[in-house]
């Protein structure tokens, strides 16, 4: 068994790669907001959450797939809320 502190290291390790691709994530949203507000496109698209939401919780396994599932939501979530900031359509 590894001790805490490498443990904690790996984690940290994990949160930054987390934290880079989050904001890369949010800038390719900023990016989609201008595309569905010079298209008159909705923020939300009920059909295309659902779709990530099961992939993410079959990709995660059984084990992991509640998990994988509820943090795509609020990624979704958060993502919906950038993209509405950023001046796309609201629902």
């Amino acid at each position: 068994m590894r001790d805490l502190d490498t443990l904690r290291g790996e984690i940290d390790r994990v949160n930054r790669q987390m934290l880079a691709l989050l904001t890369e994530r949010l800038s390719l949203c900023a990016e989609v907001a201008e595309y569905k507000r010079a298209h008159g496109l909705p923020v939300y698209v009920p059909e295309r959450e659902e779709a990530i939401l099961n992939w993410a919780a079959s990709a995660a396994g059984e084990t992991f797939a509640p998990y994988a599932r509820e943090y795509f939501q609020a990624l979704m979530d958060l993502s919906k809320e950038y993209e509405r900031e950023t001046g796309a359509q609201s629902v």
